[in-house]
């Protein structure tokens, strides 16, 4: 099931918030396995090509050790230029650093199934929300905290 954000800006095509969702989907679906892919696979689904989706790669070199500050650093670099070349690195750091794991029901994932690790299931899908102590969801300071760093490298360059 695909979020409300990424169906409002495949809508009205807003390719920038496009890559806005779909890079925050990255920061709470580290291996892209659930949250991310549903997301892209419905930009797919709808009429927008991976060519709309992704912006030509800016040469800048993405090889680096498998290790979480690659990681760190290819997700950064995505808000500023989200290239097929930089998102297939980043996935192939993801799957050596943040395996998907399969629980007992063979949900991907792993722990989500257990409010006790802060985790809410969003509607019937089963993709879960970070929240916090309170129920809180997290998902949207992150969106918003992606949105302002997008906004400032587009105004800042």
């Amino acid at each position: 099931m695909a979020s409300k954000h990424i169906e409002n800006a495949v809508a009205n095509k807003d390719f920038l918030a496009m890559r806005g969702c779909l890079v925050a989907n990255i920061l709470v679906d580290k291996n892209l396995t659930t949250i991310f892919k549903e997301d892209f696979e419905y930009c797919l689904s709808h009429g927008i090509s991976e060519s709309e989706i992704y912006e030509q790669h800016n040469g800048k070199d993405i090889n680096g050790d498998y290790n979480k500050e690659h990681y760190d650093r290819l997700r950064a670099e995505l808000t500023s230029n989200f290239s097929k070349e930089r998102l297939d690195m980043l996935k192939k750091i993801a799957i050596k650093l943040y395996p998907p794991k399969i629980d007992s029901n063979n949900n991907q994932g792993g722990n989500n199934n257990n409010a006790s690790n802060n985790y809410q299931r969003c509607g019937n899908s089963a993709r879960y929300a970070k929240t916090d102590k309170d129920g809180n969801k997290l998902i949207y300071a992150i969106v918003a905290g992606v949105a302002v760093l997008i906004g400032i490298v587009l105004f800042a360059g």
